[in-house]
C-alpha cells in the first residue's frame, strides 16, 4: 500500500499574506477559511495528487524553529498490471 501527503499544516503569523503568495506561486485557490486558518489547494479541490496547504494563525513569539507543522498521509491504492484493485 502506498500513501501520499494529503495535507501540509503550517503555523504562521499572517495566513492571509502567505495564502495570497502561495496561491500565486502554485496556481492554488482558497478552499476554506475561518478566523484561525486558511486552506489552499489545487483548483480541483481535495483528494488529487497535490497536497492541500493549511495555514494556521500562530501569535506566539518567533523561537527560530519551525512552528506548527504536520502532514496527513492517507493510504492510496496503486494500480499495477497484475492487481485486482478497482
Amino acid at each position: 500500500m502506498a500513501c501520499r501527503i494529503g495535507e501540509l499544516v503550517l503555523g504562521c503569523r499572517d495566513p492571509e499574506v502567505l495564502a495570497r503568495f502561495w496561491c500565486a506561486v502554485l496556481d492554488f485557490v482558497v478552499l476554506g477559511r475561518t478566523e484561525a486558518y486558511i486552506g489552499i489547494g489545487p483548483r480541483e479541490g481535495f483528494g488529487g495528487p497535490q497536497p492541500v496547504i493549511v495555514l494556521i494563525r500562530t501569535d506566539g513569539p518567533d523561537t527560530g524553529r519551525p512552528g506548527c507543522t504536520s502532514t496527513s498521509a492517507p493510504p492510496t491504492a496503486i494500480r499495477t498490471p497484475n492487481s485486482n484493485a478497482s
